[in-house]
């Protein structure tokens, strides 16, 4: 009886449900039915299970409801059928190429990784030759050219400080991507007419054109970035966050390949910088292709909020913007700021990979291999990236953050002290390995003591703090390599990285 009554009492609250959403049926009436059930044959309806929507909480009763009464009837149920018929359709494409559960979201996420690998294609296109092209075509010096790094490289991580709190104030991440795209393609052109320009006006001119270039580049790149890494967000549930973070990653490093891999064989075929730097410009023309064709955003309220939930978010924005911002800075733990000043004195060291180029290049490489070299450190950093990062949480992050540091003052020492060609391939493995063992982990460094609420915040002083120690690593690189031929940059990137040991040992004892 308690059994029959607490069915009847489903019904009820099922029904009630329907009828809100449903016509009456001309001469029959809907409230004695389940909500989900056929008034003629009495078969559980509904939406389709390959609609990416999930059921209502009405439509979860009404399946409880029908899945007792069959039970009690002694027939199957409907639901394991269902399952094991959704299981058997299933096919090998799904199983390996299913990163998130929302089919919409998973074609999304694809192309977000496509348009990852498009663009470093294109980039790696141009930064492979444009150091020696700069050099030896426009006979700029190394002073100059770290400067011209040094801005670059200082736009992008402002850019990134910014964009990714436009995009939340549009509420449209696509958009904010498609001006950075557009930018990104607009500045390849610039460089293919850098010899036309210096024949016309002169180096000074040709100076400040490739200037503007590569800080167009450049900031195109911190432009897209913060929104690219919400949209990820948006698109990716939290228990598939880190499969979709992984995946384009692992793409934008085989677009890094592969942009390499192209700019060698044009360059073993005779073709000009200006014909490679145009040719760079495809790769970024089908990556906003890709973004209007295959990049659908989702709604941001659509995870799991009701209406009341979406505006009480939406009235704490409205009294958020820089204000909030600035208190979240400055509510801070001491712990991030110890971290951050300890990778920012990492970053002084990392300068741009042109120096290295140079350094190979004066060791008795071919121009046209010098690429090469590129997409060796950019394999080996796809290789062993993710393992190192399973080993930081099973021995502990502190030991492989301070292997990382040594091995990058051992790539300084084999830069310094080469003679041979060879030289240049053994650094810049090893500083693909140290890329490998820091990229991520220094990440993850910096979050440790972050509270979720404080994350953007922590993570946009940080771009100002590393954005400084890039600028000024460049350009120290470049007056060093003026004072000490070929290799005072890599006297400078030791000393910068031996501080940020010390710093980090010294971290560790006082945080433990």
């Amino acid at each position: 009886e308690e059994a029959r009554h607490d069915g009847m009492m489903m019904a009820t609250i099922a029904s009630t449900t329907q009828a809100r959403a449903m016509p009456r049926a001309r001469g029959h009436s809907l409230r004695s039915l389940p909500r989900g059930v056929g008034r003629r044959t009495g078969r559980a309806i509904g939406p389709s299970p390959a609609r990416a929507n999930p059921p209502s909480k009405g439509a979860q009763e009404a399946t409880q409801w029908i899945e007792n009464w069959r039970r009690k009837s002694g027939k199957p149920s409907v639901v394991v059928e269902a399952s094991a018929a959704d299981s058997a359709s299933v096919g090998a494409f799904d199983k390996v190429f299913s990163v998130v559960p929302n089919a919409r979201n998973n074609r999304s996420l694809w192309g977000v990784g496509l348009m990852q690998l498009l663009w470093t294609a294109s980039t790696l296109m141009y930064v492979s030759v444009l150091p020696i092209y700069m050099k030896q075509e426009l006979g700029l010096s190394m002073t100059k050219i770290g400067v011209l790094e040094g801005a670059a490289v200082a736009a992008a991580f402002f850019s990134k400080v910014f964009s990714g709190i436009v995009s939340d104030a549009l509420r449209s991440r696509t958009a904010v991507i498609f001006v950075g795209a557009m930018l990104t393609l607009a500045c390849k052109p610039m460089f293919a007419a850098s010899a036309t320009i210096k024949a016309t006006y002169g180096t000074t001119v040709c100076f400040y054109w490739i200037f503007s270039g590569k800080i167009a580049d450049r900031l195109s790149k911190g432009i897209r970035a913060a929104p690219t890494d919400a949209l990820l967000a948006d698109l990716s549930p939290g228990n598939s966050r880190s499969k979709a973070f992984s995946l384009t990653q692992s793409l934008a490093t085989f677009g890094g390949v592969l942009g390499s891999s192209l700019t060698a064989a044009m360059l073993f075929r005779g073709a000009s910088y200006e014909t490679i730097f145009l040719l760079a410009s495809v790769p970024s023309f089908l990556a906003i292709v890709v973004l209007f064709t295959a990049v659908k955003q989702p709604e941001l309220e659509e995870e799991g909020q009701s209406a009341g939930q979406a505006q009480e978010k939406k009235e704490k924005k409205q009294g958020g913007g820089f204000g909030e911002v600035l208190r979240n800075a400055a509510t801070l733990p001491w712990q991030f700021y110890f971290a951050a000043l300890i990778v920012s004195t990492l970053y002084v060291a990392r300068f741009s990979e042109s120096f290295v180029i140079l350094r190979a290049k004066s060791l008795g490489w071919e121009t046209a291999a010098l690429p090469l070299l590129l997409t060796c450190n950019q394999v080996l950093q796809g290789l062993f990236t993710y393992p190192m990062g399973v080993l930081a949480d099973n021995l502990g992050r502190k030991q492989i953050l301070t292997i990382g540091f040594l091995v990058l003052i051992a790539a300084n020492a084999v830069f310094i002290g080469s003679s041979h060609p060879l030289g240049a391939v053994v650094g810049f493995l090893i500083v693909g390995l140290h890329m490998s063992m820091t990229q991520a982990n220094t990440k993850a460094l910096l979050t440790e003591y972050i509270s979720p609420t404080q994350r953007g915040t922590a993570f946009a002083v940080f771009a100002v703090f590393s954005g400084f120690a890039l600028s000024f690593g460049n350009t120290l690189a470049g007056v060093l390599n003026d004072k000490i031929a070929g290799v005072g940059c890599f006297y400078g990137g030791a000393a910068a990285t031996t501080a940020a040991t010390l710093l980090l040992l010294v971290y560790f004892a006082v945080v433990g």
